[in-house]
């Protein structure tokens, strides 16, 4: 039995997160032969995230530090499952997107990215400053690596296990998804795109910052871009795994280089 694990990376997202667990499609995936592990990617939030993830029955991994990016790296350390999806925890993608993308990954594809330019959008899900930055970033990084990709930004990804072990990701921040599309391209894995629903944010503001965030992702395009060599990366990290009534608790300790 093929294990996939969902990995919803979260900093407060206590108001949302409930929607999106419960719409994750479980019984669907049992049906057609997996097993499902759903991880809860702690920021350290100081909303209820956690206590409504424990009380959905996930798992919760508190990470180490700060940033999308390093939550992501951390965790990719310790989860070894044979497929693994991504996806944002504020409720503005639709779980049941997650369903078209494995046969695609069954039948050849390491990456496939959910493409909300290809899908549907709700009406005042992306403003039209993040929607002109997101195609100039997804153009720049169709050109740069010559291979076209409609939705660079997005937060909803799947994997083949056994691929995304081949690369190297260490991201801190909102550089995470060019770092995944560009290192996925160079090693030579087979990527593909999927339409997908994009709904409203649920809870505060989004925490994406634009322009600086969008200089930052062009740097990481540009430096990737411009690498050669292959990425040697030691895991720097120990990892404390603890159970509690029906849920599992995983946390992250950076462990230094000992010279």
């Amino acid at each position: 039995m093929a294990e996939i694990a969902v990995l919803l990376p979260a900093l407060n997202e206590g108001r949302g997160i409930g929607s999106v667990l419960d719409r994750i499609p479980v019984d669907e995936l049992r049906e057609r032969g997996h097993d499902v592990k759903i991880w809860v990617l702690d920021g350290r939030s100081t909303d209820k995230t956690v206590e409504v993830a424990r009380s959905r029955g996930a798992r919760v991994f508190l990470q180490d530090g700060k940033g999308k990016g390093r939550a992501v790296s951390q965790a990719l350390g310790f989860v070894q499952s044979d497929y693994i999806v991504m996806l944002d925890a504020d409720n503005t993608y639709d779980p049941r997107d997650m369903l078209p993308m494995l046969p695609m990954l069954e039948d050849g594809h390491d990456v496939v990215m959910g493409s909300r330019v290809l899908g549907t959008m709700c009406d005042g899900a992306m403003t039209s400053k993040n929607r002109i930055g997101n195609s100039f970033l997804s153009s720049t990084a169709s050109m740069l690596f010559r291979r076209r990709v409609t939705d660079l930004c997005t937060g909803f990804w799947g994997f083949k296990g056994s691929a995304l072990r081949k690369i190297v990701v260490d991201a801190k921040g909102f550089e995470l998804e060019a770092q995944l599309f560009s290192r996925s391209v160079k090693s030579r894995l087979r990527v593909g795109e999927v339409p997908i629903a994009y709904g409203c944010r649920s809870g505060d503001e989004t925490k994406l910052r634009g322009f600086s965030a969008g200089a930052r992702i062009v740097w990481t395009l540009l430096s990737e871009r411009l690498r050669r060599g292959t990425l040697n990366h030691r895991n720097n990290y120990a990892y404390v795994v603890s159970s509690a009534g029906n849920t599992e608790t995983a946390s992250a300790k950076f462990v230094p280089d000992i010279k």
